[in-house]
């Protein structure tokens, strides 16, 4: 889900692609997850590199992670990685 609207895989792909091609072409690290997603999914990623994400000195479990968008919180309406992975493979 992006912005509340469900996007198609492909219209994720190529939201991904663009967003790391901006950010190759300024130099700029990817958050942590979003690299991950792309990678997943096989978005070039432009040789962007993502940011650490370390909560109390230990890389996030996938309970930890939420979106924040305009001052509100928002958890994965998955339960883990992989049922987030199969419901966008499908």
């Amino acid at each position: 889900m992006i912005m509340g609207e469900e996007k198609s895989k492909q219209e994720v792909f190529d939201i991904l692609s663009h967003g790391f091609e901006i950010l190759s072409n300024n130099n700029l690290n990817a958050f942590y997850l979003t690299y991950k997603m792309a990678v997943t999914l096989g978005v070039n990623t432009f040789a962007v590199q993502p940011d650490k994400f370390i909560i109390k000195g230990k890389e996030a479990d996938w309970k930890d992670y939420v979106l924040i968008l305009d001052g509100k919180g928002y958890k994965s309406k998955f339960k883990s990685e992989k049922e987030w992975f199969n419901h966008y493979n499908k």
